[in-house]
């Protein structure tokens, strides 16, 4: 029943061990991104099983497969190609309640500031490899969960969009509050190609 304390909490390790360990615990952070993931972590960690340190890109993953989940994509695939030959892999497979595939790439980790597409080394990385495989599957709809989206007008938001709908169907911000509405209409199979924040 300690009480921890741990400002500048991040994505909320401590929070989780605390949690782990029968303890209370009080967190902040001025990052709202780490507030949100910190407190998708916990919400996710309530078996409080102990489990060997994650990449901060896994974190990203994680919260974006269980966001996945929860707007009714279903068979979910990690970090594999998604045809034999295929020259890169996809981070999430999914298929809509229809059964039609998509494609899910998670842009950047929860572990950095002002990350995701607003780097600009993640979005040209990110946008390579949507190009890639638009090449592979182009009926396969590709969208990029990213942990930051870039503010409008700058120079990586006008990168974005001459790909949406040609290469992309959607840009969407993981600590997005309508991220997860935005997600149930595609697992229907509804909603055009769009960048979404």
């Amino acid at each position: 029943d300690d009480l921890v304390l741990d400002p500048f909490m991040g994505v909320g390790t401590t929070a989780v061990a605390a949690q782990r360990a029968g303890r209370h615990y009080v967190g902040y952070d001025t990052d709202e991104g780490y507030v949100a993931a910190a407190r998708a972590r916990l919400a996710g960690d309530a078996d409080a099983r102990p489990t060997r340190p994650t990449r901060p890109t896994d974190q990203a993953s994680k919260v974006a497969a269980d966001l996945l989940t929860e707007a009714g994509f279903r068979d979910l695939v990690v970090d594999r190609k998604p045809a034999r030959g295929a020259p890169l892999t996809v981070d999430i497979q999914a298929l809509d309640r229809d059964g039609s595939p998509w494609w899910f790439l998670v842009a950047g980790s929860f572990a950095t500031g002002a990350g995701g597409l607003r780097r600009t080394d993640v979005l040209w990385r990110t946008l390579a490899r949507a190009s890639t495989l638009a090449q592979v599957g182009p009926a396969v709809p590709i969208v990029v969960l990213a942990t930051a989206v870039p503010a409008p007008k700058t120079a990586n938001d006008q990168a974005i969009r001459p790909l949406i709908g040609p290469v992309l169907h959607a840009v969407v911000e993981l600590v997005d509050p309508g991220a997860l509405d935005q997600l149930r209409s595609f697992a229907a199979g509804v909603g055009p190609a769009q960048r979404a924040r």
